[in-house]
This record gives C-alpha cells, structure tokens and sequence, in this order.
C-alpha cells in the first residue's frame, strides 16, 4: 500500500491509495460517515483495471481529516477485534455442543 497526497487542507484531504480497491475504499467511506464531524466521505477508482482508490474527506474543521481518519482506523481494529473474539467464542461453543 502507498499513500500519495493529491490535495490537503484543514478541512479536506484526498488521498490515492495504491494496492487497495472497493474493501478499503467501502470500509473507511462507510465509518468516516458515521463520524459527526465528517461532511463528505466518498472514494472513486479512477480506471477499472487499476489497483486503487481516491479518497476523499471533508471535515467541519472541528478535526482535520488525519484525525477523522485516524479515528475511524481505531475504531474499525476496535471493531474487528471484537469481531474475532466472538467468532471464536462462537466455534468454540459450537464444538463443545456437537461433542454433548
């Protein structure tokens, strides 16, 4: 993965994300949405057969968008944290019943 700045301020930045394509760019449009100081998430591939994405954030100003996304990154390992807990928490109860 390599980041290239295409344009940065306060309020805005956009990003090309090389080696990445709609998993990233979905994961990180959907939770920066969530985010209240967010007003514009979105990312684009410029051309099918590349191998990545153009974000784009914008914030109100109350946080710049590295710390928008920084944010969102937390919450998102937060999130698949929890989510690898409960997956083996459940196969290991799934085990213990088909053994009973």
């Amino acid at each position: 993965m390599e980041l290239k700045v295409r344009e940065r301020s306060n309020t805005t930045l956009v990003v090309e994300i090389e080696g990445e394509e709609h998993t990233l760019g979905n994961l990180l449009v959907k939770q920066l949405g969530r985010e209240s100081h967010v007003k514009v998430a979105s990312y684009y591939k410029e051309h099918p057969l590349t191998d990545s994405i153009v974000l784009r954030i914008e914030t109100d100003g109350q946080v710049t968008p590295e710390e928008a996304i920084k944010n969102v990154i937390g919450k998102i390992m937060a999130l698949s944290e929890r989510f690898e807990e409960e997956v083996k928490n459940g196969t290991e109860k799934g085990k213990s019943r088909r053994k009973g």
